[in-house]
């Protein structure tokens, strides 16, 4: 009787100890977990595929627009670890090197500001959270007038958009864009360039990247590739205001890649805008210049 109970009492404490084990090893996952998800925190770029996100949707979490105007301080925006910022609107007089506008981090944050010499710079941002199908973002290209266009990565694994601008903009001879090419030596891929008949012409841009091609973007029903979601580039300007860009509210968000024409002041601006009436994005111009001011815009969905 004694060894049964021995014996007993010894299997428990096994199973006891068994018991502790586990507890500590869920203590110590939970502590290097995400708060939201449960699963451990590692690089993207070290999650098995399983574990990374597929072509779903990107459910159109992003914020309200953002606005700063010259004279007053930059604006904090959204932390830099689970959003990505762009900018969505520019205008005032740009007469050279003292005037930019930009979407920048700070001490872990994004910030929305500028500097000017002149009057009515003003600029508009909003933030997109770094969730489902997105990877990550890129590190800043920088591009000024007298340079060639910038290579910003492949097409098939990016989207890109501006995140400062500035210098002279006297009318059509000065210009910051991206723009999707096959130019040599990198085949198909996002530029940053521009061109400029002033002073001080500069553009800086980031990209949301999706990981990397082959098995990522393979649709599991039929096998065919998948690619980034981008909505091209639609040119607008004074005399052709408000493109529609055909993409609904719930399921997209519109940014700035591509600038042109002559900003004088408070009446020149682009802008991508939400319209109350129809539910879609526009790019939309204002100008009151011979030369107007002409805005491309780009989307992700």
């Amino acid at each position: 009787m004694f060894d049964l109970l021995s014996s007993t009492t010894r299997c428990l404490g096994v199973v006891a100890l068994r018991g502790l084990f586990l507890a500590s090893v869920m203590t110590v996952i939970l502590a290097f977990a995400e708060p939201s998800t449960g699963m451990l925190l590692r690089p993207a770029a070290e999650r098995p595929l399983a574990e990374r996100p597929r072509h779903t949707s990107v459910a159109a979490d992003y914020t309200d627009e953002y606005r700063w105007w010259q004279g007053a301080p930059s604006v904090k925006m959204k932390n830099s670890v689970r959003w990505v910022c762009f900018l969505t609107r520019i205008g005032g007089k740009f007469e050279g090197g003292g005037e930019y506008v930009r979407a920048f981090i700070w001490k872990g944050d994004w910030w929305l500001g500028g500097a000017s010499q002149q009057k009515g710079v003003n600029a508009g941002a909003r933030c997109v959270s770094i969730t489902g199908r997105m990877f990550a973002y890129s590190d800043e290209f920088s591009w000024a007038q007298g340079q060639s266009a910038v290579f910003m990565g492949d097409a098939a694994t990016r989207v890109c958009f501006l995140t400062r601008v500035g210098g002279g903009f006297e009318g059509y001879g000065e210009r910051v864009e991206i723009l999707k090419s096959s130019l040599p030596p990198y085949g198909n891929g996002f530029y940053l360039g521009g061109k400029s008949k002033q002073s001080g012409v500069h553009a800086r841009a980031r990209c949301i990247v999706y990981g990397p091609p082959g098995a990522w973007y393979l649709n599991p029903s039929n096998g065919v590739q998948l690619y980034p979601p981008y909505a091209e580039p639609r040119a607008a300007n004074k005399y052709y205001p408000n493109v529609y860009l055909y993409l609904e509210k719930k399921s997209s968000v519109c940014f700035l890649v591509g600038m042109s024409g002559k900003f004088e002041g408070g009446g020149e601006y682009i802008q991508t805008v939400l319209s109350a009436y129809s539910n879609k994005w526009y790019e939309h111009p204002s100008s009151m210049q011979v030369q107007p001011a002409q805005v491309t815009a780009g989307c992700v969905y």
